[in-house]
């Protein structure tokens, strides 16, 4: 019995491979492509399906962005109404602010000259 060297072994693959692939590619010679496509309708089907769905979920990310930046913007404006308000609340419930408006609305309102007390009730 002859045992083959490595050398040997690897030139045998390799043209069993080549050979393969040159049936292979009579094959594709041979058969249309549209026969590919109807023999192999499952696999076809398939990849129109994922197709589909990359595509949908790009215009859904798209989507999502554009809402994204504008809850964001949106967002910036309310902030900075909110600062522009609470700084108007603070300056007219100044002391002196609001005993200007009281005069200018003739409120009959008054400024207290003594200092509050205490009430205590006896049971």
């Amino acid at each position: 019995m002859l045992k083959k060297c490595e050398g040997e072994k690897d030139m045998a693959n390799e043209q069993n491979f080549g050979d393969a692939i040159s049936r292979l590619i009579m094959k594709f010679k041979r058969v249309s492509f549209f026969e590919m496509l109807i023999t192999n309708k499952g696999v076809v089907a398939l990849l129109f399906g994922l197709l589909m769905v990359y595509i949908s979920y790009g215009y859904v990310a798209e989507n999502l962005l554009r809402r994204t930046q504008k809850i964001q913007k949106e967002l910036k404006e309310l902030r900075a109404e909110s600062i522009t308000r609470a700084s108007n609340l603070m300056y007219i419930s100044k002391q002196s602010e609001v005993f200007r408006l009281v005069n200018e609305h003739n409120l009959g309102l008054y400024e207290a000259v003594e200092p509050p007390f205490k009430i205590i009730v006896e049971e």
